[in-house]
């Protein structure tokens, strides 16, 4: 083993994302819809409500496949 460190190659990862609709359940119980899926632009966007204050964040994947049933 030498006394050198090979230098560390990058590694490439691409993160994708697959959507779908509420089922059947979802709807009939009048579920809250917390996360929005932007195939376009490549962004998810989660809001929620935390001690009455509404709080938006936005993800971007690298790709975004949104299912329809």
């Amino acid at each position: 083993m030498s006394g050198h460190h090979e230098k560390e190659k990058g590694v490439n990862i691409q993160v994708l994302l697959r959507c779908r609709p509420f089922s059947e359940e979802e709807l009939r119980s009048n579920a809250a819809q917390v996360v929005t899926c932007n195939e376009y632009s490549r962004e998810v966007s989660v809001s929620q409500s935390i001690a009455g204050k509404h709080i938006d964040r936005i993800f971007t994947f690298d790709k975004i496949w949104i299912l329809f049933f």
